[in-house]
């Protein structure tokens, strides 16, 4: 704008030198010269000016760039009690990418701020629900590599150990006060115990290690309180259905996918590894009575299958195998969609860390592919995992037995006895039962009018059961199979009673399927996953009830660092006066 002023006086100037008398042109011309060093100044000002102002205006942006999206006004009880940035690098494709977005939402959605940085988003893009970017309290962002003017939150979670680059690192260096913590990835071994909680030193900084695990004394897992409360749901109605069945009274009043009944469809979800494992199952499928619905999501799962079963399936695609087994191949799902195939299956075929979580809190039958490490690492944890799920669940069966035999009551108030401590009276049990108000316990409270009758015929076993007893042994034949509830003799050709099956064996079906599903071991003699899903499902649903009365990853993590945080606080004023 301002060379156009200069061009317009330059201009003016020489019309009106036209008409001025030749002894006025010199003075014309010096003033001239002078009104365009003044604007020539003044253009050098402007410049300046605007100068400043894009410098001001990059300094803001960087403060942007290092804060969550403008948060909306909310309530003050519910505003962010803390600052939390997780840091994700994939490397199981969607497993981690998942275990990160879980426990970012989880946190959220409990009022904290939240930003997930993941260094690929295209991934976690493929999982993310519509519900995330609603939450203002999210932030999900691309990591790129050096991450520029990073600010670290009060609180910084690296994910299983990635390593931070320059950029993250020079943040962290540049602005202390924050507590690091090192997520570690999901075990049931002994060790984790003694391992959470400690002090971690990752990529030259002091932290503390995060151990997700099944105890009180580890981090517990990662899950978030409205999907329990929606298994706690599928649990009262899957207990409730299941009494009515065994009683032969008509359950048409209740959720009728969760029904048990043999002549109805079934639903299988299938995502998993490469595993030839998998073809005994999808034979045993193919072979069943009942109609089944199997849905395998695209991935490695699909190229699995397709060379199970010799086809070229893709995304889209239904097939007909038989008459009793249909596939259906899915996309990727978002997490909600996911979770809604989890909680309506029959029987979920899962891998990884993430997946298996959810899986285990519905209360149906699973089949977990663990993570595949050298050395058969993996099976060391698959097997802590196996052994300490069936702990809690004998432990809960047998307070349920010797309750029975004091009080011989159908009645009495049943829930789950958290305390693992084996010194527990039997008359401590008994207040945790009376004053248990969760929604576990009354779902507990309806299973035991089922199971009274199956805990009274149980033979007591304290022995451990070892790999000869499966598969088991002959039994004799039931002459009223309507006793039964449902014909197992046509599931299992040796077993042809429910109620003779002992817990003890259910769990060693439990663990022999799944370990041979791992590639460990071969599957047992006349295998069938109809017999697995049908004579397990107990089990199951006893574990998931025990689960959903757990306190999560999210809720355990905060009380952490929060006390981290009281201690450095406390620590301050006694520096400070040592200094002095």
């Amino acid at each position: 704008m301002s060379q156009e002023i200069l061009a317009r006086q330059e201009k003016r100037v020489k019309q009106d030198n036209k008409l001025v008398k030749p002894d006025k042109l010199e003075q014309v011309d010096n003033q001239v010269l002078k009104d365009k060093q003044v604007l020539e100044d003044k253009l050098v000002l402007e410049d300046k000016h605007i100068q400043e102002d894009r410098l001001v205006l990059e300094d803001k942006q960087v403060q942007l760039d290092n804060r969550a999206p403008q948060e909306k006004e909310v309530p003050r009880d519910n505003k962010p009690r803390q600052a939390i940035d997780i840091f994700c690098a994939v490397v199981d494709n969607y497993g981690d990418a998942g275990v990160c977005l879980h426990l970012a939402r989880s946190l959220a959605k409990d009022g904290h701020q939240v930003r997930l940085f993941c260094d690929e988003m295209q991934v976690l893009n493929t999982i993310v629900d519509q519900e995330d970017h609603q939450l203002t309290n999210l932030s999900l962002l691309a990591w790129t590599k050096p991450l520029k003017n990073y600010r670290p939150y009060s609180i910084v979670i690296n994910a299983f150990c990635c390593d931070f680059d320059e950029g993250v690192k020079a943040g962290l260096s540049q602005h202390p006060g924050y507590i690091l913590l090192n997520l570690d990835y999901l075990s049931a071994e002994d060790w984790v115990e003694s391992y959470h909680t400690t002090s971690a030193y990752m990529n030259g900084l002091e932290g503390f290690f995060i151990c997700p695990g099944f105890t009180p004394y580890t981090a517990g897992l990662n899950i978030d309180k409205d999907f329990v409360a929606r298994c706690i749901t599928t649990l009262n109605q899957a207990g409730t259905l299941f009494w009515h069945q065994q009683r032969h009274q008509n359950p048409s009043e209740l959720t009728p996918k969760l029904s048990l009944l043999p002549d109805q469809e079934q639903v299988v979800s299938l995502f998993s590894y490469q595993n030839p494992a998998l073809e005994p199952i999808i034979q045993s499928l193919k072979n069943k009575t009942t109609p089944t619905h199997l849905k395998v999501f695209s991935g490695l799962a699909l190229d699995n299958l397709n060379k199970i079963i010799h086809h070229q399936l893709k995304v889209g695609d239904t097939l007909k195998l038989r008459k009793s087994l249909t596939i259906e191949v899915l996309p990727m799902l978002q997490h909600h969609q996911y979770d809604e195939i989890l909680l309506t299956s029959t029987l979920n075929i899962v891998r990884g860390e993430d997946s298996i979580v959810r899986a285990m809190h519905t209360g149906k039958p699973f089949l977990w592919q663990i993570y595949p490490q050298k050395e058969s690492t993996h099976i060391v944890k698959l097997e802590a995992f196996l052994d300490y799920m069936s702990k809690v669940v004998l432990k809960i069966w047998d307070n349920w037995h010797q309750l029975l035999r004091e009080y011989k009551s159908a009645d009495l108030p049943l829930a789950i006895e958290q305390d693992t401590n084996d010194n527990v009276s039997l008359t401590d049990i008994k207040e945790l039962l009376k004053q248990d108000p969760s929604p576990a316990a009354s779902w507990l409270r309806q299973e035991l009018l089922y199971l009274q009758q199956e805990i009274e015929t149980l033979p007591h076993h304290n022995q451990a059961i070892s790999a000869h007893d499966y598969p088991l042994p002959d039994r004799a034949p039931v002459t009223n199979k309507d006793e039964v509830g449902t014909n197992l003799h046509t599931f299992w050709p040796k077993l042809e009673n429910f109620k003779q099956a002992p817990v003890e064996k259910r769990l060693q079906m439990i663990k022999a399927t799944t370990l041979a599903y791992n590639q460990e071991q071969p599957y047992p003699e006349n295998f069938s996953i109809e017999s697995f899903m049908t004579l397990c499902s107990p089990i199951f649903r006893i574990w998931a009830a025990y689960l959903c009365t757990q306190e999560n990853l999210s809720t355990r993590l905060i009380k952490f660092a929060t006390e981290k945080q009281a201690e450095r606080q406390a620590e301050c004023p006694a520096k400070l006066q040592a200094k002095k």
